[in-house]
This record gives structure tokens, sequence and C-alpha cells, in this order.
């Protein structure tokens, strides 16, 4: 991940502005989106349920960031669009968070 420039080389705090871009624009070539039948797992993207309190066992959180990322790599272009402003409001209020401790 350092070699790719998603890292602060010797650190564990993420680069943004290349975490970003490669969350918008390379996660569906690393990660192919292959839709098809029901699969076990954890419904993301379209199949995320609407109104109901989901968790997994690492949590509420990382559930949303799955469904965000699902949503970037198979979601029509008003969704896409949706999901990458949402990360980047995610990624910013994270971002100051970190920078402050």
């Amino acid at each position: 991940m350092i070699a790719m420039h998603l890292f602060v080389s010797e650190s564990t705090a993420p680069h943004y502005p290349n975490l970003l871009e490669f969350l918008t624009h390379g996660i569906s070539y690393v990660f192919s989106p292959k839709k098809g039948g029901l699969t076990r797992g954890v419904p993301t993207a379209h199949a995320v349920p609407r109104g109901v309190s989901c968790t997994i066992k690492q949590g509420l959180e990382l559930y949303k960031l799955l469904a965000l990322n699902g949503a970037i790599r198979i979601g029509r272009s008003r969704e896409k669009q949706l999901a990458i402003q949402s990360l980047t409001e995610r990624l910013s209020e994270n971002r100051g968070v970190i920078n402050a401790s």
C-alpha cells in the first residue's frame, strides 16, 4: 500500500488525496463487479437494506463504507456520484480527527 502511495511512507496514516482517487476511480478495476444471482456475504450497493439498522461484526461504519464502495463499483452514474460525494465527506471528517490527535 505504501508502494501504491495510499499511505504516507513509514506511517499508518493514509494519504487522503491518493486514497480517494483510488477508491473513486481504481477500485472497480481492482475488484471488478460481477453481477449475478444470490451469493454468500454482506449485501452492498443496491442490495443494502433500506431503513433497517444493519450491523456486521466489524460495526455499522464499516458496513456503510462497504455499501459506498459497492455503489461506486456497480452503481449507475447518479448513484456513483452520490457515493463519491459521501465518501469524500467521510474521508474529510476522518482526516480532521486523525490530524487532531
